[in-house]
């Protein structure tokens, strides 16, 4: 069993070397959509492991740094559907539905986090965030990237399928 710092170093590792590799793809592919937005997804997400490392460290506190790395994590979602939308060249409503409930999604954690104090209401927003991302990018893949790119396609379906039986 691995210990609680084991893997968020492990996480960090993994998230540095994602974000190496997303900029060494978008150096070799800069004229193809999205791949300059989507370098910034796995730097975000290493931004908010690194607000859950230092929970204690900052001065304002746990509340506050637990607050804005979740509030990351779930932009870094954002940044990856846009991204992936714009590789697809894909334009329709349902990405600013996305947007629009992920940030509701965001406002509803803070506010639990400060005004609420509701510790299980917090998990539930970011597990409904969760399948919420889950169900449009599959939505994404199933219409659009399932005809182009097959392979990738099958690794988000996958995905897909394990959240729903998790």
């Amino acid at each position: 069993m691995l210990d609680l710092n084991t893997l968020f170093y492990t996480s960090i590792s993994v998230t540095v070397l994602m974000s190496l590799l997303n900029f060494v793809t978008w150096r070799a592919n800069k004229t193809i959509p999205g791949t300059l937005l989507y370098v910034f997804y796995p730097v975000v997400i290493l931004t908010s492991l690194l607000c859950f490392t230092g929970l204690n460290s900052l001065p304002m506190g746990f509340s506050f740094s637990l607050g804005l790395g979740n509030s990351l994590l779930l932009l870094a979602s954002i940044i990856q559907a846009y991204a992936l939308c714009k590789f697809f060249e894909f334009k329709h409503a349902s990405l600013n539905v996305f947007i629009a409930a992920t940030f509701w999604l965001i406002i509803a954690f803070w506010w639990f986090l400060y005004g609420d104090l509701d510790r299980h209401s917090r998990i539930l927003i970011v597990d409904i965030h969760r399948i919420i991302e889950a169900v449009f990018l599959s939505y994404l893949f199933f219409n659009i990237g399932l005809k182009k790119y097959p392979n990738g396609s099958y690794i988000y379906l996958f995905n897909f399928s394990l959240l729903f039986t998790v």
